[in-house]
């Protein structure tokens, strides 16, 4: 599997030019080259990369890690380029000193230190540019190039995983997203002099905040026994020492630190800012753990190498061949806190980034290879193993001081579900609200009636400009803006885009704001305006792509569209920093035509989404799902809507049949429904960073569709409406309904499992639930779909007429209908989450009889044939791969086994139980290395 930050499949990056040499010609080369006259070569200050040559820029914090793995180590262990390959690894140190110090400008202080910003040369032949110091610098490095025929930048080293705004950036510039892979792992520990220090063993965040904001001034105050004063230092600014250091006392004390003034100024993992100070024995400051093994000449990993003993470091006023090294003179604080909390250890990855077009490319890299740089050197999922994932690349990596942690697939190390909303989009100007002025050439739209302006297809490639005011498109259900390709919609702040103009008598309300053309219109964009009362049917929204591609719809309001969506998207369309409020049926709608040419050839829909950064609120308030006791009044534009209880059409928003999905980092709250829904086969989603809260119904379902990760996600107080109304069936914040892993069914993001790991659920009606209905498959007459496993065999047609044969229906049979015809949930894992559940927050209705508090592994007894029986329970329970592992549990859970309405406690749900049910099955344990708390979690 390849790491989730994909955004979407991309072209080939441009194609250096592999020639195949043969040994006569590299002879000659070679002889050629011994032959030359002084002066006439090109002077360059150090060897700059060739046009074949793999060139990485970023982090100071792992440029020994790949100076090792490219270059070797000074113990003897040969890197990458030492094997005679023929095109090399370059990978641009952070700072132009090989000690790891940066050089500053004139009139620097020790209170105020001038970084210099030194330059380098990225690629041979071009003129020399700043030299990208940091994560950030080298991701900006990477995303910035787009314009060379050949990149100056293949690959970014970063502490940092990217955000989703990168992610679409990188997509934007048509590479499909982002690789990431991990090569190690480093710690940021408070360091102290190792010959006499007061401080005390260890201190913690907590503490951290106290002595970095002057409050606590003396060792006594934090544990120590002197009544010295503590000099906290704090590396220089835009270092990613300091960076990190700072993100974490913020989250420690819950608001940003201000710095007092006792805080010193110093060199990022320089020791000398402890043992050079006028008081080292009190002096303090975040460092890297590698680092400091570099400087001390011990690796990161023992058991993988042991060092020399003799630091790295080489004293600088030493001329050729070098001087002593230089020792560290410092140490890590690793001992216990006096105030009970961990000690502050921030153990932080390791990561190259690149384009995802690179990985994929078919371009082979060395001459005479197969495989191109991005396998060779860092991920090939079921290839040869890359070079860093070998022995050789992880002894260099630990010899570098980190501690090996290699990894390209989603397993990398899960982050931090967030604790709070991550954006919140909705009434925000500084978000919504547009420039003050036209953008040059852009055609001004004056506020009030722009019927004349909008009453036919707009040019191509042409920006419009709303002025601020409310506009109208004129009278009629199909008066709509038409737009061609390229076209660019831009609201000045307090425009409003609006469907319906009361005051105009007779008027009759517009279905649409913005229609496509079901073909060719292609890369539309809307920005800035406030897109409202309009009127979509059911099914449709009032931003209808009409099934074109690549549109974007960013910084938007859309909403009360009634009785409809606010919006459609379909294939490559970004939706970004909107907000998608009050509309009648959801917030979105993600629907392709069958048989549009941007529709995936999988599953048939839209494909390469982006959907990030949303607040998506209070829709569904048609109450399409007809549910009695519905918490608001209907507005007047639903009147004749709402279909049946359990339609399956409302909510946050519902994707179709979609591929190659990422959803990140959205507010999704207060849908009078189902948060996401992801229904009928749709296969690869990466689900991540969302805060998915006080939802009517589920905060997400997972349902008849393939591989997806569902990571780092905080799901609370959903499914308090629906969760009561079920009767006999626990309702939960994820509902997983015949979903799971399948290789068959292959996705860009390369996925094959459907993990759910890293999520925080708090208070909810349920946590996870897996269900797989023993009753449905492909034929039954249920669904107007069939599995996507083999789509050329399982048809609804075949797999109606082979299940309905007794002799055509056994696994044994082939085609194997009986595997074919059936979605299945299996492959599933749910690994690394904390539930936290008490139920005196729900409320009174909250009890077991009511199946709340509840995660499950069920089906039922099947009716159908060939299903019948306890055939599926037994399946999705015990042989399809489906775990519960590693999460954590407080408040008092209860647990549904093997058959629906089988309610288990903690003992039973981890030790494994006999069936009751007369089927003589065993339910397997579950949730092995979980802890579990049964009293609910403090306020």
């Amino acid at each position: 599997m390849l790491l989730p930050y994909r955004a979407s499949a991309g072209p080939d990056a441009p194609k250096r030019i592999m020639l195949p040499i043969t040994l006569a010609a590299l002879a000659a080369l070679v002889g050629a080259c011994l032959v030359f006259e002084p002066g006439v070569q090109p002077a360059r200050a150090d060897y700059a990369p060739g046009l074949n040559d793999i060139v990485g820029v970023g982090s100071a914090a792992m440029q020994y890690v790949l100076d090792f793995g490219d270059n070797g180590d000074p113990s003897g262990d040969s890197g990458y380029n030492d094997a005679g390959n023929f095109y090399k690894v370059v990978s641009l140190d952070a700072t132009a000193d090989a000690n790891g110090r940066a050089a500053y400008q004139n009139n620097s202080t020790d209170a105020n230190l001038l970084p210099l910003d030194p330059t380098v040369v990225m690629r041979g032949g071009t003129y020399p540019v700043q030299r990208p110091g940091t994560s950030q610098a080298g991701m900006d490095a990477l995303l910035a190039d787009t314009s060379a025929a050949y990149p100056a930048v293949d690959f970014a080293r970063t502490t940092v995983l990217p955000s989703a705004a990168q992610v679409a950036t990188a997509a934007a510039n048509g590479w499909g997203g982002l690789e990431v892979v991990s090569l190690a792992e480093d710690n940021i520990e408070m360091a102290v002099a190792s010959s006499a220090s007061n401080a005390p063993s260890g201190l913690s965040a907590e503490q951290l905040v106290q002595i970095y904001e002057c409050r606590d001034t003396t060792w006594n105050q934090v544990g120590g026994t002197s009544g010295a004063t503590i000099v906290p230092v704090i590396p220089q600014s835009g270092s990613e020492t300091r960076t990190t250091f700072l993100a974490d006392l913020q989250a420690a004390n819950g608001s940003a630190v201000t710095l007092g003034g006792c805080v010193v100024t110093g060199e990022e993992n320089d020791p000398a800012a402890i043992t050079a100070s006028s008081e080292p024995a009190d002096t303090i400051e975040p460092f890297s753990g590698s680092v400091l093994n570099l400087w001390n000449g011990a690796s990161g990993n023992p058991a993988v190498s042991p060092g020399s003993g003799t630091g790295y470091f080489r004293n600088p006023g030493s001329a050729y061949p070098g001087g002593s090294s230089l020792a560290a003179g410092v140490r890590l604080l690793t001992g216990a806190p006096s105030d009970g909390n961990p000690v502050y250890d921030d153990v932080r990855h390791l990561y190259v980034v690149y384009r995802y077009s690179s990985q994929v490319s078919a371009t082979p890299w060395q001459p005479g290879g197969t495989l191109n740089w991005a396998q060779t050197l860092f991920c090939d999922p079921g290839g040869p193993t890359p070079f860093f994932a070998t022995p050789a690349g992880q002894t260099l990596v630990a010899q570098a001081g980190a501690d090996p942690d290699y990894s390209c697939a989603s397993d990398l190390p899960a982050g931090t579900a967030p604790a709070s909303p991550p954006v919140q989009v909705c009434g925000d100007s500084a978000v919504l609200a547009g420039p003050s002025s036209a953008p040059a050439g852009a055609v001004t739209v004056p506020a009030g009636d722009d019927s004349a302006m909008f009453g036919s297809q707009l040019p191509a490639d042409t920006t419009y400009y709303f002025a601020a005011g409310t506009h109208y498109l004129g009278s009629g259900e199909y008066t709509q803006i038409d737009p061609s390709a390229g076209d660019v919609f831009i609201g000045a702040p307090g425009a409003v885009l609006s469907g319906n103009d009361p005051g105009s008598p007779g008027y009759v309300p517009n279905d649409f704001a913005f229609v496509g053309a079901d073909a060719g219109v292609t890369g539309v964009s809307i920005k800035y305006l406030t897109i409202e009362d309009f009127a979509p049917p059911g099914g449709q929204g009032a931003v209808n792509t009409n099934s074109d591609d690549n549109w974007s719809i960013e910084d938007d309001t859309i909403q009360d569209n009634v009785p409809g969506a606010g919006l459609m998207i379909g294939s490559s369309n970004t939706v970004e920093y909107d907000c998608l409020t009050e509309n009648g049926e959801y917030g979105f709608n993600a629907y392709q035509a069958p048989g549009d040419p941007q529709t995936s050839p999988v599953t048939g829909g839209p494909q390469d989404i982006t959907l990030s950064d949303n607040e998506i609120s209070y829709n569904n308030t048609c109450n399409w799902e007809a549910v009695s006791g519905f918490p608001i009044t209907p507005p007047a534009g639903c009147a004749g809507q709402g279909e049946f209880n359990g339609c399956g059409c409302s909510g946050a928003g519902k994707f179709w049949q979609s591929q190659d999905v990422t959803v990140g980092d959205n507010y999704v709250h207060n849908n009078y429904g189902t948060g996401i829904w992801v229904d009928t086969d749709n296969d690869g989603f990466h689900i991540y960073g969302n805060y998915i809260a006080s939802n009517y119904s589920e905060g997400l379902i997972y349902e008849i569709s393939y591989n997806a990760l569902i990571q780092d996600n905080a799901f609370i107080d959903n499914a308090w409406g629906s969760g009561p109304a079920l009767g006999g069936f626990p309702d939960s914040a994820v509902y997983i309904s015949e979903s799971g892993g399948d290789g068959r069914v292959a996705n860009s993001f390369g996925y094959a499992t459907l993990d759910i790991t890293g999520n925080v659920f708090t208070d909810n009606w349920g946590g996870v639930v897996l269900w797989e209905n023993s009753n449905r498959f492909c034929g039954d007459g249920s669904d107007d779909a069939c599995t996507l496993v083999d789509p050329s065999v399982a048809t609804i047609a075949s797999c109606q007429a082979a299940l309905a044969n007794p002799a055509e229906n056994q696994p044994t049979d082939t085609p194997d209908y009986f595997d074919l015809c059936r979605w299945k949930t299996q492959n599933v894992t749910v690994s690394g989450n904390d539930f936290n559940f008490s139920p005196a927050d729900i409320g009174s209705a909250c009890t077991v009889a009511n199946y709340c508090g509840f995660n499950g592994l069920f089906s039922e007894d099947g009716s159908t044939v060939p299903y019948t029986g306890w055939i599926v329970p037994l399946d999705i329970s015990d042989e399809q791969d489906n775990v519960f592992a590693a999460n954590t549990y407080a408040g008092p859970w209860s647990f549904d086994g093997f058959n629906q309405g089988d309610v288990v406690n903690w003992s039973q749900w981890t030790s494994g139980f006999e069936d009751d049910n007369g089927s003589g099955d065993f339910f397997d344990g579950q949730d092995a290395g979980s802890t579990y708390n049964p009293a609910p979690p403090g306020p």
